[in-house]
């Protein structure tokens, strides 16, 4: 699979460069608009200037003069009027012949200059007349524009940057506060424990995407809790049916072995006996798995969990001097778990008996109790033992038992799983690992 990407984080990857672009092209537009109207001005300047200077070009006597220039009237700084022949008549300031490298802007006017009537034509009545057309060009530097375009564009620029860092950190934080609702949705979603299976209606009111999902997902809490109630039903079920032929075998194996028989046949009914009472310590913690999480939520009085751990090791103390066990108790002042009492018993009694039961002879149990930067946290290690890491994944699996305590008809598999169902039901997590050798089943606080 890929890696996967937030949801802000794609959002913001569409969002960011979508607005940069857009920031960009209208940049981009603004400064054209300017530009051509700024060039536009100057053009249309410079053609004024052009058309006053060329209204000014009279001919007199068969010869092209400047009218008014003894009034030194405002003239272009660089200007050059050539006749038809394309000669130079009239110039001043600097209009390189090579355009493309000049620093000037020009515009070019073809006009044919008014030729002055004499007074005889004048008398007569003749109407004005204009000589050859000729051309003028105009030019002016256009540093002070350029100069003003370029401080726009880097003014644009650093607007348009500005801008960008400003939207980039507003959508940032819509979309973070946006996406407030879907986290919500995920803190109601982590609720939900298969023992205490109940989706909570939102205490506010939520945006139309998630209407569906959360209709969707309260009809599969539902379905869901149908299917646990009907399991935990037949389970119930099963185990009151299969209680009173246990029973009954029981009873009669014991009244059997009462009366005389040959000793092949009384150790057959010794061993049907023991398959009795196995059988029937099997449907008592197969009720108690299924009862734990109602029990557990009916009122009953707390206690310290401290306390039934203590009062087990009391209980199995022959078992203990049996097997030569050193045991250990290392519980600071102030332990502050409590329980309900029928969970404080069953997770003491099943841990107590596990470590027990799966610890060699001659070896030791340690129980301890700490706080530290992580929390509050109860540890049960025992050992030597023969376990692997890759087991200690299935040590909750219901009936799952290590290879040496297989051929061992006491044991169940069940202890472990139990206590896991338990403790979760009391908001306390389990997990397991090895250490020296020995196993350590750690129970801490759920944060």
């Amino acid at each position: 699979m890929g890696n996967s990407t937030s949801l802000r984080g794609r959002l913001l990857r569409f969002q960011i460069p979508a607005i940069a672009l857009v920031l960009l092209l209208s940049g981009a537009l603004l400064l054209h608009l300017v530009e051509s109207q700024t060039w536009r001005e100057f053009d249309r300047t410079l053609l004024v200037d052009a058309e006053d200077l060329a209204s000014r070009f009279v001919v007199e006597e068969g010869e092209l003069i400047l009218e008014d220039q003894e009034l030194e009237l405002p003239l272009p700084q660089h200007y050059a009027l050539r006749d038809h022949q394309g000669e130079v008549v009239f110039q001043a300031g600097g209009l390189p012949q090579d355009q493309e490298r000049s620093p000037l802007r020009t515009i070019r006017l073809s006009f044919s200059p008014r030729v002055d009537l004499s007074d005889e034509e004048e008398a007569l009545g003749m109407e004005p007349r204009f000589g050859t057309a000729m051309e003028l060009q105009v030019g002016d530097d256009p540093s002070q524009q350029q100069a003003f375009l370029g401080t726009l564009w880097w003014s644009l620029f650093a607007c348009g940057l500005g801008m960008l860092l400003v939207v980039a950190v507003v959508t940032w934080i819509g979309v973070r506060m946006g996406l407030h609702p879907l986290a919500r949705f995920q803190q109601r979603i982590q609720r939900l424990d298969a023992d205490q299976l109940q989706w909570e209606p939102s205490r506010q009111p939520l945006p139309s995407e998630l209407v569906a999902i959360d209709q969707e997902l309260s009809s599969l809490v539902a379905r869901l809790q149908q299917a646990i109630a009907r399991e935990r039903r037949f389970i119930d079920a099963a185990a009151h049916e299969l209680r009173t032929p246990l029973s009954e075998l029981r009873t009669v194996s014991e009244v059997s072995l009462q009366l005389p028989h040959n000793p092949e046949a009384k150790k057959s009914l010794e061993q049907c006996r023991e398959v009795g009472l196995e059988m029937e310590e099997m449907v008592e913690l197969l009720l108690q798995l299924s009862r734990a999480p109602q029990e557990l939520s009916s009122g009953q009085e707390d206690m310290l969990l401290q306390t039934a751990l203590l009062e087990q090791i009391g209980a199995k103390e022959q078992d203990i001097l049996d097997k030569a066990l050193a045991v250990e108790v290392k519980f600071s002042p102030g332990c502050p778990w409590q329980i309900p009492s029928t969970a404080a018993h069953l997770v003491a009694r099943n841990l107590i008996e596990n470590a027990i039961a799966y610890t060699p002879q001659g070896g030791n149990l340690c129980l301890t109790w700490a706080q530290d930067q992580a929390g509050d946290s109860l540890s049960i290690r025992n050992g030597p033992v023969s376990l692997q890491e890759s087991d200690l994944a299935q040590l909750v699996e219901p009936f799952w038992r290590g290879d040496s305590a297989r051929g061992d008809r006491k044991h169940h598999g069940l202890g472990l799983t139990l206590v896991d169902t338990v403790a979760k039901a009391c908001r306390l997590e389990m997990d397991f690992h090895i250490e020296d050798e020995h196993l350590v089943v750690a129970l801490r606080t759920v944060i």
